[in-house]
């Protein structure tokens, strides 16, 4: 699903209507009723033909390697508002839709690539995560878009009612985007047997911390579900914002934010048959925006 900020970008690209086309040399120049203008060269476009031939429409992928796409050049062309056709000088012709063509205008499409989380701290969040009921959320359109606006919006949404088993909880992280493997398996349990050298299989508290910072790439989405909690006291779930955090650190101590995003912390896993290991900056941020990324 997509953030409703980003659908609103990218409803910017449909129904734009194009007002001229020009050849420069090998060049299209293209002048949409928005003001935008973009130039296409002509290579590009025989690349990204749409055309049963070029495209296979059914698996979004190119029918053609691009060394096996002709050195073709524009031999003459037309449009209307709603569309672009080119016939090539070995007679293969191209037709492009307007939706097709704005969506590549840079600073919209770079724009609408942008996620825009919400920022919580507190207790307030608890009244905005979204809490779906799990046949809702495996059954209905409506249910899936609510869990997935609210992990973009605020990192986290609740499932309720999930059968308590590994094989219902599996369900869930399957419509979720599937399960990963890793050293301690697909789908698995915790307890307080020491099966892996971690604290999490211990009755200890632990603090608020992110997990696999010791691989490449850190889990983006983790799934917990309490199967069984009895004579004991504690389990508390604690959450906390990174984003928000990071945002105040970068306000009160630039210096240490500055460090924070360009100094590589090492973190580290070792267990007998098993040693992880990463460097990277504590707070990610995109290069080119500066937006924040990710929390390590």
């Amino acid at each position: 699903m997509i953030p409703g900020s980003i659908i609103k970008d990218i409803a910017t690209f449909l129904f734009i209507d194009i007002d001229q086309v020009n050849l420069k040399d090998r060049r299209l120049e293209i002048k949409f009723g928005d003001n935008d203008s973009i130039t296409f060269e002509d290579c590009w476009l025989r690349d990204h033909c749409r055309c049963s031939t070029c495209y296979h429409a059914d698996t979004f992928q190119r029918a053609q390697h691009i060394l096996d796409i002709p050195d073709s050049t524009v031999c003459s062309y037309c449009h209307d508002k709603s569309q672009l056709t080119i016939t090539w000088n070995d007679g293969h012709k191209s037709t492009y839709t307007s939706e097709f063509l704005a969506q590549f205008e840079y600073g919209k499409w770079s724009e609408s690539r942008r996620l825009r989380p919400v920022l919580w701290h507190g207790c307030q969040v608890s009244e905005k995560v979204s809490r779906v009921p799990v046949k809702q959320f495996l059954e209905t359109e409506n249910g899936a878009k609510a869990v997935f606006q609210s992990l973009l919006d605020f990192g986290v949404a609740l499932i309720t009612g999930v059968e308590v088993s590994v094989e219902g909880t599996e369900a869930v992280c399957q419509a979720l985007g599937g399960v990963q493997y890793t050293l301690f398996g697909g789908m698995w349990k915790f307890t307080t047997i020491a099966d892996h050298a971690d604290t999490a299989y211990t009755n200890l508290p632990l603090a608020v911390h992110n997990d696999n910072t010791y691989f490449t790439e850190a889990a983006g989405l983790q799934i917990l579900h309490c199967l069984e909690h009895s004579n004991g006291t504690g389990g508390e779930t604690i959450l906390v914002d990174g984003f928000y955090g990071a945002t105040r650190l970068k306000e009160s101590s630039p210096e240490d934010y500055e460090f924070l995003t360009t100094f590589d912390l090492e973190a580290e896993y070792l267990e007998e048959n098993y040693h992880h290991k990463f460097s990277g900056p504590v707070i990610n941020i995109d290069n080119r925006t500066k937006d924040l990324v990710q929390i390590r």
